[in-house]
């Protein structure tokens, strides 16, 4: 697509009228499933929660099917769970299946693609009914009504001015239009995973990187930094406020050679823009949050004040990107302080997160890329320019 047709297909998506757009999205699953039954694919956290919202709606799911041999056979909330094959020998013909699940790998189109393979007619993704009931299941991450993003229309427009190049305005225009449309075929192909943070021809290494990593699991990132490094660099700072996860970092640095350990700084700590204790959900897991509700307290450091200076700064944070760049002023003043930050983990992200690293750093170079499907793995990087 060239950059004229680009900027006019941006114009038509954020021209629509929210209320249209409200009333759109509203009936978006009814046009789908056209009253048939529902058959509910996954029966997770996500799939339970449809499944209550669609009891109190009065219209409960057929069964759950799932991919899980330790759940088929079983009840979850009093529905019972089934082979996804033997629930398209039952109802593939009369019921509408919903991709009950978001969950990185495994996306809407592959599953799509199993059901029908399976005999089932009518297969429809989990965001339909985000938007049918939105006071029950929105926001979630970066799932939100189309109305509500068509709100902030000229920041998403200015946020495109920004990128850099084709590419990336390529992925951005497609995350807009499936945000606001539903269309899967709008997504670009994501790039490889092992290339996340370290994207050829955005990111390249020096001798004397200080890499902070701030959200860094169990080091996973930290991994790809010493593949990607070969170990030759000045320092790391990793930050990591979930306790059990942080245990597993810590063994993992334990584990390395002295000579490359001693120059890897570990904090049990998140980051965002004040000093502070917060709480924390999720010990353990990749979706863990900084929540009000959160049984773990954690430390909160603000970059500026916990780094002396960095060279290449990754945050991967759960929502609590913008708190932690704010935090990192000083830092990202420095025109050598590179930025990799994620755009998927609040319906705002993905331009609210480029307008303020633009504020913050004028004279970078913007580009995004995306590394799983569904909208997941969004990245924003800040280079020199």
């Amino acid at each position: 697509m060239s950059e004229s047709a680009r900027r006019a297909h941006l114009e038509r998506l954020l021209s629509e009228d929210p209320e249209c757009a409200r009333r759109r999205a509203f009936s978006e699953a009814d046009r789908r499933t056209e009253g048939r039954p529902l058959v509910l694919h996954g029966c997770g956290q996500m799939g339970r929660r449809l499944a209550q919202a669609l009891v109190a709606d009065g219209r409960p799911p057929v069964a759950f099917a799932d991919n899980d041999a330790g759940k088929q056979g079983t009840k979850v909330d009093g529905i019972e769970v089934l082979d996804p094959a033997v629930a398209a020998g039952r109802f593939g013909d009369e019921a509408a299946f919903v991709v009950s699940k978001w969950s990185p790998g495994d996306g809407y189109v592959d599953v799509q693609r199993q059901l029908l393979g399976l005999g089932v007619r009518t297969v429809v993704p989990l965001p339909v009914f985000m938007w049918r009931y939105p006071d029950r299941l929105l926001p979630h991450y970066l799932f939100a009504l189309p109305d509500a993003l068509l709100e902030f229309a000229d920041e998403i427009s200015g946020a495109y001015e920004l990128l850099d190049d084709e590419e990336s305005r390529e992925q951005y225009l497609g995350q807009l239009e499936w945000r606001l449309w539903l269309d899967y075929t709008a997504l670009s192909t994501p790039r490889p995973l092992s290339t996340q943070y370290f994207e050829p021809g955005v990111i390249a290494l020096g001798e004397h990187e200080v890499f902070v990593d701030c959200g860094a699991f169990d080091g996973d990132s930290l991994r790809s930094f010493l593949r990607e490094s070969g170990r030759v660099f000045d320092r790391v700072h990793a930050f990591e406020p979930a306790p059990d996860t942080f245990l597993r970092l810590a063994a993992y640095v334990a584990e390395l050679p002295a000579e490359v350990g001693h120059r890897i700084s570990l904090e049990d700590a998140a980051v965002g823009d004040e000093e502070c204790t917060l709480h924390f959900d999720g010990a353990g897991s990749t979706s863990g949050k900084l929540t009000d509700s959160g049984d773990i307290e954690v430390r909160c450091v603000r970059l500026d004040d916990a780094v002396g200076s960095a060279t290449y700064i990754k945050m991967d944070i759960e929502g609590a990107e913008t708190g932690a760049i704010l935090g990192a002023r000083r830092l990202l003043a420095d025109p050598v302080t590179r930025l990799a930050v994620s755009l998927y983990h609040t319906p705002t992200d993905f331009f609210r997160l480029v307008n303020l690293v633009h504020s913050l750093k004028p004279d970078a170079r913007l580009t995004c890329r995306g590394y799983d499907v569904d909208g997941l793995e969004f990245v924003l990087y800040a280079t020199q320019g």
